[in-house]
């Protein structure tokens, strides 16, 4: 009911075809990935990594409903 009423017009601010959104390099409090979550109706992916390593080296899952952690190790 809230994402037709409030949070599709927040959708449409981020050009309303964002399926999800991607976050690293530094960590991100819990509070705020829910908020994010909520008010752009889309998940958020956690990542962490070293350039020494490629890039990402955790992740979280696409519908993870936790926040505030960096997930499991990539393969």
């Amino acid at each position: 009911m809230w994402d037709k009423l409030v949070f599709n017009k927040t959708k449409e601010v981020f050009g309303g075809r964002v399926r999800f959104m991607v976050t690293a390099s530094a960590p991100i409090s819990g509070e705020i990935l829910d908020f994010i979550k909520i008010v752009a109706c889309c998940p958020v992916i956690e990542g962490y990594g070293q350039t020494e390593s490629t890039g990402a080296s955790f992740l979280t899952e696409l519908f993870d409903p936790l926040s505030g952690h960096v997930g499991g190790p990539l393969s």
